[in-house]
Order: structure tokens, then C-alpha cells, then sequence
């Protein structure tokens, strides 16, 4: 299975997939991608599971989240919407309802 987290600089992709890691305690084969800013980068992983980490709308790094496409103006598929960095909720929401 391949997953794709996917978010601008800051939005916690990185915590989400420690905390995703620490769950399955390496008891599930899975790979797993982050950033891909544009539609374009995304739709060339070819994953099975997005999960698009929307959770910080004016972030302090403009430079590099000028580059990322938001995916509500394309046709993504999103299987989780993390709205909010409590990680811990998230991480056992896909867990358990997507993977």
C-alpha cells in the first residue's frame, strides 16, 4: 500500500507519520510520501491513500508553500482531511477507517 501525505510546509506531516509509525509498530508494509506540492507531482506517486494535512492557513513559510497546489481546485481523490495537529486522533482515525 502506498500513502501519500501531502501539505504545506509546517502543517505536520512529519508528526503524523511518526505517530502513524508508532501505532502500527511495524506490523503493517506500507510506503509512505510527503509533500508532492503539485497535482502533478501527486498524481505521478500513484498512491493508494491521500491524506492532505490542511492545518495551519497562513503559515510562515511562503516560500516554499507558494508552491503548493491546495488540492481543493483540482480533482484528488483525498481520503483524510486532517484539519487540526492533534496527531494522535488522526493517526488512529486513518488507522483505523482508511488503512
Amino acid at each position: 500500500m502506498k500513502i501519500l501525505i501531502i501539505g504545506a510546509t509546517g502543517t505536520g506531516k512529519s508528526s503524523l507519520l511518526q505517530a502513524i509509525n508508532d501505532t502500527y509498530n511495524g506490523t503493517k508494509k506500507y510506503t509512505i510520501s510527503t509533500h508532492c506540492g503539485t497535482v502533478d507531482d501527486r498524481k505521478a506517486q500513484n498512491a493508494d491513500v491521500v491524506i492532505w494535512c490542511d492545518t495551519v492557513k497562513d503559515c510562515q513559510y511562503e516560500d516554499t508553500n507558494s508552491q503548493f497546489q491546495r488540492p481543493q481546485f483540482s480533482n484528488e481523490n483525498i481520503h483524510c482531511y486532517v484539519t487540526n495537529m492533534n496527531t494522535q486522533f488522526w493517526a488512529n482515525h486513518i488507522i483505523n477507517t482508511i488503512l
